[in-house]
């Protein structure tokens, strides 16, 4: 990786039920957000997370203080306790507008929008007490991936000005199948793992071609969770002329709820 240039990380966000009920992945959220604080110098975060979609152009959340926003139903009321201080930034949020419809990809800025638990849930342990402005990109409900590599593809320019680019998502998510673990749900995950050993040129078309393997339907019954980390891995192609190089690494691994992953990935 380039020492101006930041890594690109992908977040499998699980169940809001870990903002109160810790356990080992969110021990490791705050080891992780300690060592990249420690090794990586980064002004705010821009979070494209799995549960915000946009029919049209992509919205960017602009408000200086963004609430949270509780988008699940029928949870103990200790999950509607949480808090976060999250802080926004209107600046992060112009520069993207600017940068990404200059690439003709229209978006708008939304001074409503706050983060959803897919951006704050990870984000109270990685980024506890507001410690970095953070600001949300939609994903688009065509759930593209041409779209959404074309999207990774200009966001990676953020990464040598200061912005962590961080992706929400899950590797494997069937909340329908949520007891006894299946087959399909390991065979997925290596799926993407072995994406992870190609160089950076081939990895984002191997994670493509995965949609149309037969099995990926059971892991992902639709692909909102799995499009971020479309995203994360076309934003962090290497920009420096090495593209054949391997970049990628699993930092997180854990299979929690029968077939929900908890896998992060690092892209240098």
């Amino acid at each position: 990786m380039s020492p101006n240039q930041l890594p690109v990380v992908f977040v499998s966000h699980g169940a809001p039920t870990a903002s109160v009920d810790h356990d080992e992945t969110t021990e490791f959220w705050k080891k992780y957000g300690k060592t990249l604080a420690k090794n990586w110098s980064f002004k705010s975060v821009l979070l494209v997370s799995a549960h915000w979609e946009s029919n049209g152009p992509l919205r960017i959340s602009g408000a200086e203080k963004p609430e949270i926003i509780y988008d699940y139903f029928g949870f103990p009321k200790k999950y509607y306790d949480v808090s976060y201080n999250a802080k926004g930034s209107p600046e992060l949020a112009q520069k993207v507008a600017q940068l990404l419809n200059g690439k003709s990809i229209p978006c708008q800025i939304d001074m409503k929008r706050g983060l959803d638990h897919g951006a704050w849930v990870p984000s109270i342990f990685m980024f506890p007490n507001g410690s970095v402005p953070i600001v949300q990109l939609s994903l688009s409900s065509s759930l593209d991936p041409s779209f959404h590599v074309k999207l990774g593809n200009a966001l990676s320019e953020l990464r040598k000005e200061g912005v962590l680019v961080v992706c929400s998502g899950s590797a494997i998510h069937n909340i329908a199948e949520r007891y006894d673990e299946k087959p399909w749900c390991r065979y997925i995950e290596g799926k993407i793992d072995d994406a992870m050993k190609l160089n950076a040129e081939q990895r984002t078309t191997c994670l493509v071609a995965l949609m149309n393997d037969p099995q990926f339907i059971q892991a992902h019954p639709r692909s909102e969770h799995y499009m971020p980390l479309v995203v994360a891995s076309a934003a962090g192609t290497p920009s420096y002329n090495d593209t054949l190089s391997t970049n990628a690494q699993k930092v997180h691994e854990r299979i929690t709820w029968g077939n929900l992953s908890m896998a992060m990935y690092q892209f240098d």
